[in-house]
């Protein structure tokens, strides 16, 4: 049984959102965002064969996308690292800067998703015969 170390609920991101993030070290490069809390985002980006890592402890400035035109600044800190083929590596990042109002957008973001997919549960159990 795999013990959840997270200290915020983490909430994975619906595919019919077109979330992504970017990050400044990595270029015009879109990572896909897989999940994400009031205090860190899961990320999933591509290596081309080792090309490209990133190592645990280092600091980047990132853009969460909520879609092509708008996205947050948020700087993180990378906590968790996993090569899962060498294609891919998975990233556990925490949110630096929380005090700031790019921080302060973002949470505000999260509880509307959270308030939509509530919803969209109420809804979908009512429709149920």
């Amino acid at each position: 049984m795999k013990i959840e170390k997270r200290l915020a609920k983490r909430r994975e991101l619906l595919k019919s959102f077109s979330f992504f993030a970017s990050l400044k070290a990595l270029g015009p490069l879109k990572v896909q965002a897989v999940d994400i809390s009031e205090t860190g985002i899961g990320i999933i980006i591509p290596t081309l064969d080792g090309q490209i890592t990133l190592a645990k402890d280092s600091v980047h400035q990132m853009l969460f996308h909520l879609n092509p035109s708008f996205a947050i600044p948020l700087t993180i800190q990378i906590v968790r690292t996993e090569m899962v083929s060498p294609q891919e590596q998975h990233i556990g990042a925490l949110f630096l800067d929380t005090h700031k109002p790019e921080h302060r957008a973002l949470v505000s973001f999260i509880r509307v998703v959270d308030d939509l997919q509530a919803v969209a549960l109420e809804i979908g159990n009512r429709n149920v015969p």
